[in-house]
């Protein structure tokens, strides 16, 4: 019974991607050919698409509300009937606003920083003794909540740029390689092999603060991974500077000085 069952579902499934797919193909041909930058991302895209997927489209380019409102009335008439729903995302909409919050996680992490080269300064100045295991609490902690400013931001990016964000168990490493790797027309990789290395050794380190804090706080893995930190923050700010500049530069070079369409 439970093999039926799965080989009912799976045809639905199949039926379902194809008329997706018969909906989809034509529409980008069409609209490709009357001066649209337009893909398909997510589930379709990545052949993943199950029962309960939608399409999501990637408009590139700058467009105004005439171009927009052709394009919204394409996809509204090719997907009509099919019962499959859909996304429009503009790449455009990643606006100087949506950078702002980027840069204050990145703030909140490097006052954090701040926070620890303080610390290490009042105790190496203190006549007192110091509590080895209240500097290693400490210090881990700190570590912990720069990881989880860093990973804020490529959750941002991974939702705002690629349209995908990784979910599951592997999810935290998952999105670490999405960040590794280069997505055509859409970004360059954010992450440098040195980078991310150091942000894998910093999740894992982040993993035991986490979940099993105090039990296995290894003070020597609390220097290690406060030494990668220090390296690893500064490198990843520029980086995604690196970025934002390349995608404004970009927005600027698509920009017509009549503020028109690419439409005809």
């Amino acid at each position: 019974m439970v093999s039926r069952i799965d080989s009912v579902i799976g045809e639905r499934t199949e039926r379902r991607r194809a008329t997706a797919v018969a909906r989809v193909d034509p529409l980008l041909r069409d609209l490709r050919l009357d001066g649209f930058d337009l893909a398909v991302i997510g589930s379709l895209a990545r052949r993943e698409f199950k029962s309960h997927s939608d399409v999501d489209f990637l408009i590139r380019g700058r467009l105004d509300a005439q171009g927009r409102a052709k394009v919204e009335r394409a996809v509204a008439a090719a997907m009509r009937g099919s019962g499959i729903s859909y996304d429009l995302i503009y790449a455009a909409d990643l606006t100087p606003e949506r950078l702002e919050e980027f840069e204050r996680d990145l703030d909140r992490a490097g006052q954090e920083l701040g926070k620890i080269g303080s610390y290490l300064d009042s105790i190496r100045d203190s006549d007192r003794p110091v509590n080895e295991w209240a500097r290693g609490s400490a210090l881990a902690l700190g570590v912990h909540n720069i990881y989880n400013g860093i990973e804020d931001v490529m959750l941002n990016l991974a939702n705002d740029i690629d349209g995908y964000v990784p979910t599951g168990e592997s999810a935290h490493q998952d999105l670490l390689d999405q960040m590794s790797a280069a997505i055509d027309g859409k970004r360059p990789a954010l992450l440098s092999s040195e980078l991310y290395g150091l942000l894998v050794e910093l999740k894992g380190f982040r993993h035991i603060v986490r979940h099993r804090y105090g039990f296995d706080l290894d003070l020597s893995k609390v220097d290690e991974n406060l030494a990668r930190v220090r390296t690893a923050f500064p490198a990843f700010v520029e980086a995604v500077a690196a970025l934002e500049r390349l995608m404004t530069a970009e927005k600027k070079d698509g920009e017509e000085p009549s503020g028109s369409s690419r439409t005809p």
